[in-house]
């Protein structure tokens, strides 16, 4: 599991929100957090090139950043409070002793492509990526109570079931850092298409074509120059609002400068070419999780 720390806090409002279901981003006040303006662009520095663009398939955090602005999963954390919130999945329940937790899925969002986000991509990714042990980066530890693993079903387009041989507490904890994928996309690398388990850590290298990169998050991908710069825009499909019904993110694009060097950070920092340093080689924050004021 990538590391997440406490400068997540510093961007809550880069969120954005499907037209048929939005999901108000509330409850920040606390924080500092405000309504912000629509428009401009957010410079960050990356401490490396990124290795890949698909999250599974590089140990990197690099990478996990810039995923964390292209993806979302069934749940995240609400930075105010610690607590697991909806996020793709709308809402679940846990039955039969805390082993079965079925999820329903938001309906109405799209992939930034705007294709539909539906149960088809959930199972893609649950089963042939993340519980995939031949991906450098997979999730099957978490997948697993001792030597059995969970079993994934599909109930219904929207209705997806995972069932544990005991009780799992952990199971939407363990959500957290599994962000969905788009199974149109990537289908192509999956077992059931014939590749190999190791096949899909070739998805998504970082010259491929921008229109193949696909996600339901705040931003999606524009453009990587080699050793320079990462560029995402605006997802203008991302199924978030503000408080007060406004579409998110506010942001135009996010500018990832590849700066190895932290004194050249600093001296980009203090030159007004970066908005947010990368501290002591930290991970930047949840840039997705902040509404900056502006």
């Amino acid at each position: 599991m990538r590391k997440r720390t406490t400068l997540a806090l510093i961007s809550l409002a880069l969120l954005g929100t499907s037209l048929a279901a939005p999901k108000k981003v509330t409850g920040y006040g606390s924080l500092g957090v405000v309504d912000g303006k629509p428009g401009g662009t957010y410079t960050l520095a990356l401490g490396d090139s990124p290795q890949s663009l698909f999250y599974y398939g590089a140990i990197d955090n690099n990478l996990g950043l810039i995923s964390q602005q292209l993806f979302d999963g069934l749940v995240e954390f609400n930075f105010a409070t610690y607590k697991i919130e909806p996020a793709l999945a709308e809402s679940w329940t846990v039955t039969d002793g805390g082993k079965v937790y079925t999820f329903k899925l938001r309906q109405g969002v799209k992939w930034s492509d705007g294709q539909d986000f539906n149960a088809d991509d959930v199972m893609f990714t649950l089963v042939d990526v993340a519980s995939n042990t031949g991906l450098k980066a997979n999730q099957s530890a978490v997948f697993k109570i001792g030597k059995e693993p969970l079993k994934f079903e599909k109930v219904d387009a929207y209705t997806v079931k995972v069932t544990a041989p005991k009780p799992y507490g952990a199971m939407l904890q363990a959500l957290t850092f599994v962000p969905i994928l788009p199974q149109h996309k990537l289908a192509k690398f999956g077992q059931e298409s014939g590749a190999k388990p190791a096949d899909i850590n070739n998805a998504w290298p970082t010259n491929v074509d921008p229109k193949e990169v696909v996600g339901t998050g705040p931003f999606k991908f524009q453009s990587y120059t080699t050793g320079q710069k990462v560029t995402l825009v605006k997802n203008p499909n991302y199924w978030k609002v503000d408080a007060k019904g406004t579409k998110l993110p506010y942001l135009d694009k996010l500018e990832f400068l590849i700066i190895r060097d932290p004194q050249a950070q600093l001296a980009q920092f203090l030159a007004g070419n970066l908005d947010q340093l990368n501290s002591s080689g930290a991970q930047f924050p949840d840039l997705k999780q902040k509404e900056v004021s502006g």
